[in-house]
C-alpha cells in the first residue's frame, strides 16, 4: 500500500495546497471549489479518509496542466 496519507502530510504538502487550492480549482471549472475549502483547512481532514479524493483532485489538476495546458508537441512522423 502507498503511504499517500504521510506524502500529503509532508513531502507533498505544499504542492497538495497549491494544486488543490479553491481558486485553482474553481479556475479549472471542474470541481466546486466549496466542496475543496473544507478538506484542506486541517491536516486532520488528510487522516479522516478523505485522503482519496485529494490525492486524486491533486493528480488530475497535474494530469489537466501536462496535457491540457502545456503546448502542443510536434506530432511525429511513423514513416
Amino acid at each position: 500500500m502507498l503511504p499517500v496519507v504521510h506524502w500529503l502530510q509532508t513531502d507533498l504538502r505544499e504542492m497538495l495546497l497549491e494544486t488543490c487550492a479553491p481558486e485553482t480549482v474553481g479556475r479549472r471549472g471542474l470541481i466546486d471549489p466549496r466542496f475543496v475549502a473544507p478538506l484542506l483547512r486541517s491536516p486532520e481532514a488528510i487522516a479522516a479518509n478523505l485522503h482519496p479524493r485529494l490525492w486524486t483532485l491533486m493528480l488530475l489538476e497535474l494530469w489537466c496542466r501536462a496535457m491540457l495546458d502545456a503546448p502542443r508537441r510536434a506530432a511525429v512522423s511513423c514513416r
